[in-house]
C-alpha cells in the first residue's frame, strides 16, 4: 500500500467525502473543496507538511487500498453487514467505489480497520501457512495471564535462535466465522533507513539516516470447530513446530504432535491422474466437482506446455479423457509432465440452492471466483481434506 500513488482517490472522490476526510485527519486547508479546479486539490495536498500530512496520506492509502478492487470493497461491506451495521439507504447513491469506501471510512471507522486487518491476513503468502489439524475442540484461554505467557514463550524462541523478537505483543479478534486470531508482534533486526524530517524554522526537510527496529508479525487462527490451527511465519517448519507447541500448550492447554502439522501447499501434480479424480463431498455441500481445465508442462522441454479444455456438458471424467487420447497415442508418460494450474468447477449446495462455484489452482495458491465468503469456505475446506487425500507434501 505504501507505493500506491494517493493522487488517484483526490482526481476520483466525491469533493463533499474528500473534505470530510481532510478534516478527520486534522487537515483543513482553507480551500473550496466542492468547485476549487483539480490542481489547486493536488497543489493544497502537496503543499501540507509532513507534521500534519502523515495520518491524511495512511488513511488515502488505506482508501486507495481497498477502492483498487471490488472484491476489496465486497469484503468491507459485508463485514458491515456481519457486525449489524445498518448501512443507510443513501450508500447505493454513491456509483464510484471510490466513493463508497471513502464513506465506509468515514462512518464505518471499526468495521473498516477490522476489515483492513483480516484483507491483510488473507493475503499473506500462502507458502508461509502450516496447518495443525484434527486437534481436540477446545475453547481458547483468552485471559491476559494466557496471552502473556504466549508473549514470553514467543520471544523466547525467536531471541534463542535468531537474536531478535526480545520484545512482543500479542493482540487478539476473533472473526465472523468464529475462528480466533492471534497477532504476535515481535521486534525484529534494527535496520538503516534514509528519512526525509523537516528541520529549522523554515521546515525545510533534508535526509537524515537512522537506526529503525521495526516489527515482523506471527498469526495463530484457530478454529474450534474443526480442532484446526493455521500458524503464518517464515523461517520453516522447525519455527512453526515451536510456535504451534506453544500455543497449544499456553492457549488450549493441549500437547501438540509434530505429526499434526501440514504445509499448506495445493500439491495439484497428483490430479492429472485418473485415479485422484475429485469427489463429491455431501457433508461439506459439494453435489458435484469436475476439472474444467489443466495446464501441463514437459518437464525436460523449456516452455512446451499443453492446455486442456472441456465444455461444461461434457462428463466429469471428460479431461482424463482428453489427456488419454492425447498422450496414450504419442507414447508420453505422465511422469514426463508436470501440471502447471488447473481449473475447477464445484456444485454447492447451500441455503436449499445450488451455487457454481470456480477455483484456479496453482501449487501454494488457489483463487476463487466468488466473493461469498460462505461459498469460499467450503470450497477452502473442500480443498483442505482432498489435497490430503492426493497427497499433499508433508513436512
Amino acid at each position: 500500500m505504501s507505493s500506491t500513488n494517493t493522487n488517484t482517490v483526490i482526481r476520483m472522490g466525491n469533493r463533499k467525502l474528500l473534505k470530510q476526510v481532510f478534516e478527520r485527519c486534522d487537515c483543513c486547508p482553507n480551500i473550496d473543496f466542492e468547485h476549487s479546479p483539480l490542481f489547486v486539490l493536488l497543489e493544497t495536498y502537496a503543499a501540507i507538511p509532513p507534521s500534519k500530512s502523515g495520518k491524511l496520506i495512511h488513511a488515502l492509502q488505506d482508501i486507495l487500498f481497498v477502492a483498487s478492487k471490488a472484491d476489496n470493497l465486497s469484503k468491507v461491506i459485508e463485514t458491515a453487514l456481519e457486525c449489524n451495521y445498518c448501512l443507510p439507504p443513501d450508500f447505493d447513491t454513491f456509483k464510484k467505489r471510490y466513493d463508497k469506501a471513502m464513506y465506509l471510512y468515514l462512518n464505518c471507522k471499526d468495521v473498516w480497520d477490522r476489515a483492513l486487518l483480516f484483507m491483510t491476513t488473507d493475503a499473506l503468502y500462502a507458502h508461509s501457512w502450516y496447518h495443525g489439524i484434527y486437534l481436540p475442540k477446545i475453547t481458547p484461554d483468552l485471559s491476559d495471564e494466557a496471552r502473556h505467557k504466549l508473549e514470553d514463550n514467543c520471544a523466547a524462541h525467536f531471541w534463542q535462535t535468531q537474536h531478535r523478537g526480545d520484545s512482543c505483543e500479542i493482540k487478539y479478534v476473533q472473526r465472523f466465522n468464529g475462528v480466533h486470531y492471534f497477532y504476535v508482534y515481535l521486534n525484529n533486526y534494527p535496520e538503516i533507513v534514509d528519512t526525509w524530517e523537516a528541520s529549522g524554522e523554515t521546515g525545510k526537510k533534508t535526509m537524515v539516516r537512522r537506526e529503525e527496529s521495526f516489527s515482523f508479525n506471527v498469526v495463530f487462527a484457530y478454529n474450534q470447530n474443526l480442532g484446526r490451527l493455521d500458524t503464518s511465519c517464515k523461517g520453516g517448519l522447525k519455527h512453526a513446530k515451536q510456535l504451534e507447541k506453544e500455543f497449544c500448550e499456553k492457549i488450549l492447554g493441549y500437547e501438540l504432535k509434530e505429526t499434526e502439522i501440514v504445509k499448506k501447499v495445493y500439491e495439484i501434480d497428483q490430479l492429472k491422474y485418473r485415479k485422484n479424480q475429485l469427489k463429491p463431498n455431501l457433508r461439506l455441500g459439494v453435489k458435484r466437482e469436475r476439472i474444467l481445465a489443466m495446464e501441463l508442462r514437459y518437464k525436460f522441454m523449456k516452455n512446451k506446455r499443453d492446455k486442456k479444455y472441456v465444455g461444461t456438458d461434457e462428463p466429469d471424467s471428460a479431461i482424463y479423457d482428453a489427456i488419454d487420447r492425447e498422450y496414450n497415442c504419442r507414447n508420453v508418460h505422465l511422469n514426463l509432465l508436470k501440471t502447471g494450474w488447473v481449473r475447477v468447477e464445484l456444485t454447492i449446495l447451500h441455503d436449499n440452492a445450488e451455487h457454481k462455484l470456480l477455483l484456479e489452482l496453482r501449487p501454494g495458491q488457489c483463487k476463487f471466483s466468488s466473493e461469498n465468503e460462505i461459498l469460499r469456505y467450503i470450497g477452502e475446506e473442500y480443498l483442505k481434506e482432498t489435497c490430503i487425500d492426493v497427497q499433499p507434501e508433508l513436512f
